[in-house]
């Protein structure tokens, strides 16, 4: 049985500036590689346009996530660590993380766990702007 994963848009579409993403991932023990959390052709045209205001999470898992913009060499966004985790990383003082753009990109935003166990939960919510 593949990971339980849902996600939804809590805030947001192709005419405001702000887009809100709920990530939800309950695993059986698999991994993730490269499943797209932010899919710009869904908000905005112009793949080098989405920056990264914040991301949020939570939940209780003993792996670790990348999140990263999704090019033919992806470019890393954050990396998360083990343990019980919760807390918010903002970029808002640094005007966000922008996507750099290069060979393959496509302007949507990856997310790759690793050593994720059975049952294990983590909770996202990433903030994109769109300008």
């Amino acid at each position: 049985m593949p990971n339980t994963i849902t996600q939804r848009t809590l805030y947001g579409d192709a005419s405001t500036k702000r887009v809100i993403r709920s990530i939800h991932i309950i695993s059986d023990g698999s991994e993730e590689t490269g499943l797209i959390i932010y899919n710009n052709s869904d908000f905005i045209a112009d793949v080098t346009k989405g920056k990264v205001s914040a991301i949020h999470t939570s939940g209780s898992y003993g792996g670790s996530l990348r999140i990263e913009f999704d090019a033919t060499t992806n470019t890393p966004i954050t990396s998360m660590g083990l343990g019980d985790n919760a807390g918010t990383h903002s970029y808002e003082h640094l005007g966000g993380i922008s996507n750099p753009g290069g060979a393959g990109v496509t302007g949507d935003i990856v997310l790759t766990t690793t050593k994720l166990a059975d049952l294990d939960e983590l909770h996202i919510i990433l903030e994109v702007e769109q300008r």
